[in-house]
């Protein structure tokens, strides 16, 4: 088995029971959605040490010892319960949005987590407040769920990098290969617009595989260059 780090196991549950019981104890009040959830588990986890495994004997054993030791679950239900106050004030957009139905077939082609960087020639600076499109056969290619968007909008606090998550694609049987061609659209003024081409190749596997592969294919980095006089010219 890989490398895992078995406090994501006790913490997904812990944040699983707290937030079955304030559905019942407090309705309404706080996000329970699916998309809450999630952020809820990962602003645990970024707060605990990880505990790490790599064997099924790892598992059992750290799994006893640790799901016993109750200090460790109190800590863990303490920032459970102030992570779901934070994200219940927060409120993202993504909360309230319904993410797109898995498809419905036996095996499944699943994406990468898409990661790139765009600057701006001739200063090399990291682009800010532009958006920036994932296109496969000229549409927009639909995300895994709400919490990734497309087009994604590069803010000033992440200046230049941009990443997306593909939808998952029905596949005929198990193990079959197939490419994807899909290109990065930018269009912003003053600058030429940006078209960047790249394939993936992708082996499908049984739908009921848990998640996407564990790999980022990271772009080679894309710069947005200004016109020259004889772009000017063309584009005038």
């Amino acid at each position: 088995m890989k490398v895992h780090n078995l406090m994501e196991d006790i913490v997904t549950r812990v944040v699983d029971d707290l937030c079955k019981e304030k559905a019942h104890t407090e309705p309404g009040k706080y996000c329970l959605t699916e998309e809450c959830r999630q952020d809820i588990v990962c602003y645990v986890l970024n707060r605990v040490p990880p505990r790490y495994v790599s064997s099924a004997r790892g598992v059992a054993y750290t799994s006893v010892h640790y799901e016993e030791d109750p200090q460790l679950l109190i800590d863990i239900l303490t920032l459970a319960t102030e992570g779901l106050k934070r994200i219940t004030s927060i409120r993202r957009p993504y909360y309230q949005a319904s993410s797109p139905s898995p498809p419905k077939a036996d095996y499944l082609f699943h994406f990468p987590v898409i990661r790139g960087r765009l600057l701006l020639a001739p200063t090399f600076e990291p682009a800010a407040d532009i958006t920036v499109l994932l296109v496969h056969e000229g549409k927009a290619v639909p995300m895994i769920d709400a919490r990734w968007q497309n087009p994604y909008y590069i803010t000033k606090a992440l200046p230049g990098t941009f990443v997306f998550l593909p939808a998952p694609l029905p596949a005929p049987r198990k193990d079959e290969k197939a490419s994807f061609e899909l290109c990065i659209h930018v269009d912003k003024e003053g600058y030429l617009p940006l078209r960047h081409y790249f394939t993936i190749e992708l082996s499908s596997r049984p739908a009921e595989a848990e998640g996407p592969p564990e790999e980022t294919l990271v772009l080679p980095d894309l710069y947005l260059a200004p016109p020259d006089e004889e772009s000017e010219e063309a584009l005038s």
